[in-house]
C-alpha cells in the first residue's frame, strides 16, 4: 500500500464481506457488490459497474448486515443504508474499488 492511501485512512479498519448496492441520490443503482473493508468513518467497496463513480459524488450505500444471534433465536439479516460520499476510486482487477466517506445513516431497517 503506498503512503497516499494511508494518508487517506482514517480509524481502524476491519477485513469484512457484506452485500452492498450503490445507488445516486435519486435511488437509481450504480452497481453492485461487496464490502472489502469498513471502518467506523468509511468502506471501501467493489463493484460491478459499467459506470464509474466520481470523487466528490454523494450517493446512497444500502449494507445488508447479518442478523443478530440470540440465546434461542436468530434474526434475520438486515439492510442499513448510509449517505455517503465518493472519496476515491480504482480499478481492482474487473471490480471498481469505491472508498466511500460514510455521512450520515438514512436507514435502519429489516
Amino acid at each position: 500500500m503506498n503512503i497516499s492511501l494511508l494518508d487517506q485512512r482514517q480509524g481502524v479498519r476491519s477485513s469484512s464481506a457484506y452485500a452492498i448496492r450503490v445507488r445516486d441520490m435519486g435511488g437509481r443503482a450504480l452497481g453492485q457488490g461487496r464490502t472489502a473493508n469498513i471502518s467506523e468513518r468509511g468502506v471501501l467497496v467493489l463493484v460491478n459497474t459499467p459506470e464509474d463513480m466520481e470523487v466528490g459524488q454523494q450517493v446512497l450505500l444500502d449494507m445488508v448486515l447479518p442478523g443478530v444471534s440470540g440465546a434461542t433465536r436468530q434474526d434475520s439479516a438486515h439492510t442499513v443504508t448510509y449517505e455517503a460520499r465518493v472519496a476515491n476510486v480504482r480499478y481492482i482487477g474487473q471490480m471498481l474499488g469505491v472508498g466511500l466517506e460514510l455521512i450520515k445513516k438514512v436507514r435502519n431497517g429489516h
